[in-house]
Formats: C-alpha cells, structure tokens, sequence
C-alpha cells in the first residue's frame, strides 16, 4: 500500500543523512491518522458530523505534520557511527536527543487530546434522534442485566449496585430531556416492574413532572442568541457587521447553518447548541 508523503522529502533526507538506518516519518503518521479515522468514522452518522469530522482530519493531518518536521529538524550532529567516536560531543548529542524525546513524548499527549475533543465534538453534533436510539439501547440492555442477576442466571453479581447504577443514570437521561414514556415502556417490556417494587423511588423519577429547559437571550458586541420555541431552532441574529470568514467557520463547526428566509444563523433548539452558541463568543 503506498504511503501518502507529509514531510518535506529533504527534511527525511537530512535527518537519514546523520543515521545509519533509513526512517520514514510519513509511515507514522499516516498510521495515526489512520487510527483517527478507524477510532472516530463510525461516530459519523450525518452530514454535520462528516463535515466536522473530514476538517478535523485535515487539521490532524497537518499537525502531526508540522510537529514530525519539527522534531526531525532537532537532531543535527551525525550518529558516532557515521563519524566515529574520537572527538565525538556525545553531551551535545545527548541533548539534542533528551529534546527530541521531550518534544516527541509532548506530540504523544496532544494527539490523545486531539482525538478526544474531536469525538467529544462529533457528540454534541449528534442529532437527538440518533442519540435516543443509542440511549434506548443502552438502558434495555442495563435492565436486560438486572433481571438476569434476579432470574439467577448471572450468579455472584450484587442485584442492589445494579439497581442504584440504574437509578442514576435514569436521573442523567431524564436530565437530558429523553422520553420518559419511552424509557419506561423499555422498563416494564424487561421486566422491572418485578425487580423493583411499587415503593422504590424509582417509580417517582417516571412521574416527576419535566422541567422545560430555559434560554434567555443573550446579547454580545456583535448580535443577539435567541430561543425560537415555535420554530424549535436557536438563532444567532447579527447586527449590521457580518460575520468573517473565521467567525463563520466556527459557527459552521458547531453545527450552525444560515437561513435566508430567517436571517440568521441556526440549528436546532437543545440545551447542546445553546451551550455552543455562547462558547462561540465567550472563549
């Protein structure tokens, strides 16, 4: 398979020319990014994921890029092999080496944060019908669990951790305004309405009255974040000065989209975009 070239070939060529081995840097980091694209493609489930997600990639892209070409340049002085060892500054190449080591292990850190805000993202640009069926998923198969730990047929497990582990997370997805009818249709259809009796307060969690979420408007130099509720979208109005290139790129990122017939930047209306909306022009 062939290897897609990152480096300037003269930079691999220098850094080969004081080694008595031949390293191809493009062969590492196109294993990366062929990690980022296996650990994260199977997040993308629509359009605005896949256009993040495809950015991201080139940016991830150019990164390793940039700090593979960084970290071969550190190393000038050739190995002793190459020029023997009488005379050698083995301190001077020993530093070199300690820095490149530091700067490398540093990269190390900074892909791991790369690919966790990056599917940390792809998560809030997850639409909440896709997301339902994961959480409807998820929450059957923990019930599923339960009842197997009471029919007798997971010995050694504790019932009652179980029991309190879904509980909590039942508090986390009501919180995040999934469908109580549907949640509790999954629970009686697994049999919980036997595991957990009619006293247990898990019953009230299904009865609570929903809390609508809250949106005030906010107001910045630039234009105004407002809750549209009869259209069920968040809209970002700009005055008169339009947004720059840079400001629409990341307004495109979170997912935003420019409605002429509204005039105003957009997306659907959840507790995720609002948050959004205000990281845009509060960072």
């Amino acid at each position: 398979m062939a290897v897609k070239t990152y480096v300037k070939p003269e930079i691999t060529k220098r850094y080969n020319e004081l080694h008595m081995y031949k390293y191809n840097p493009d062969q590492e980091i196109q294993y990366y990014a062929n990690k980022f694209k296996n650990d994260l493609a199977p997040l993308v489930q629509n359009e605005d994921q896949r256009d993040y997600f495809l950015n991201r990639l080139i940016e991830f892209e150019k990164f390793l890029t940039q700090r593979m070409e960084k970290s071969l340049t550190m190393i000038k002085t050739p190995s002793p092999l190459i020029t023997g060892r009488a005379n050698y500054p083995f301190e001077r190449k020993q530093k070199e080496l300690t820095r490149k080591n530091n700067y490398d292990r540093e990269t190390t850190e900074k892909i791991t944060r790369f690919i966790q805000s990056t599917k940390k993202h792809l998560g809030f640009l997850e639409k909440p019908e896709e997301k339902a069926v994961k959480v409807y998923a998820v929450f059957s198969k923990d019930c599923k669990r339960i009842r197997l730990i009471k029919e007798g047929k997971m010995p050694g497990y504790d019932i009652t951790l179980f029991k309190n582990s879904l509980v909590t997370n039942l508090k986390r997805l009501f919180k995040e305004g999934h469908n109580k009818e549907e949640l509790y249709k999954i629970f009686e259809a697994e049999g919980m309405t036997k595991v957990f009796t009619k006293r247990h307060s898990i019953y009230k969690l299904f009865q609570a009255e929903e809390k609508k979420p809250h949106y005030p408007t906010l107001t910045y130099e630039q234009c105004r974040i407002i809750a549209d509720e009869e259209d069920d979208r968040l809209k970002i109005i700009f005055s008169d000065q339009r947004p720059d290139d840079q400001l629409k790129g990341k307004l495109k990122k979170n997912a935003f989209r420019w409605s002429p017939h509204s005039q105003a930047w957009q997306r659907k209306l959840t507790m995720n975009a609002y948050r959004a909306a205000k990281s845009i022009f509060e960072k």
